[in-house]
């Protein structure tokens, strides 16, 4: 029998991207033992250009990403004029794809993120995400075309009346009862250390 797991974030927060190599190495050591159940969570859904302030609090949260974490940033992103910080389209998306193979929504959700703060590419952007789709084999169009339908909305709020209001949040669900793994950035031996006792179980 599997563990369940859900863990909610969004692929345009930085710390769930700081957290990516813990998601990764959860799936690669526990894959097994572990079914990981994605739900996404409001973050930004700006739609107009950032200002200079919004940018110095986004760099801000960048570098404490990094310093905590290790993962790396295209800082260059900050020299862009016109950039909406809108995280909706991708998050429908990977929810779109969810519907289809979970598995892939995660991948999914990592490619966005390594795209997004990695390489400074506009996930915002339709022909970005397309690039993306197909660059994991996934029929874009019609993900595309899902996630134009898909009421990330709705989703955002059920996140929020479950009272999930940061991210990442990791929890594992055994006997009925929710064990939190992780309340904001935690490293994988932290996780890892809180999850073992619920696998030997």
């Amino acid at each position: 029998m599997s563990l369940d797991l859900l863990y909610f974030g969004n692929p345009m927060c930085s710390w769930c991207w700081g957290f990516a190599p813990v998601l990764t190495s959860l799936r690669n050591e526990c894959q097994d033992q572990i079914r990981i159940n994605l739900g996404l969570g409001s973050l930004r859904q700006d739609t107009n250009p950032m200002s200079a302030q919004q940018k110095d609090y986004v760099r801000n949260h960048w570098e404490h990403v990094t310093a905590k974490s290790g993962q790396p940033f295209d800082f260059s992103f900050f020299e862009r004029d016109d950039f909406c910080y809108d995280d909706r389209s991708p998050a429908a998306a990977v929810a779109a794809l969810r519907t289809l193979n979970a598995d892939q929504a995660l991948d999914l959700f990592h490619a966005f993120q390594a795209a997004f703060y990695r390489d400074n590419r506009d996930i915002t952007d339709p022909a970005v995400r397309t690039s993306l789709l197909e660059g994991l084999g996934i029929d874009a169009p019609s993900i595309l075309a899902a996630a134009q339908s898909y009421d990330i909305a709705a989703e955002y709020e059920h996140t929020a009346r479950l009272g999930v209001s940061g991210y990442p949040t990791l929890l594992a669900v055994a006997e009925g009862k929710a064990e939190l793994l992780s309340l904001g950035y935690s490293d994988w031996p932290t996780v890892r250390a809180r999850l073992m006792p619920l696998l030997d179980a």
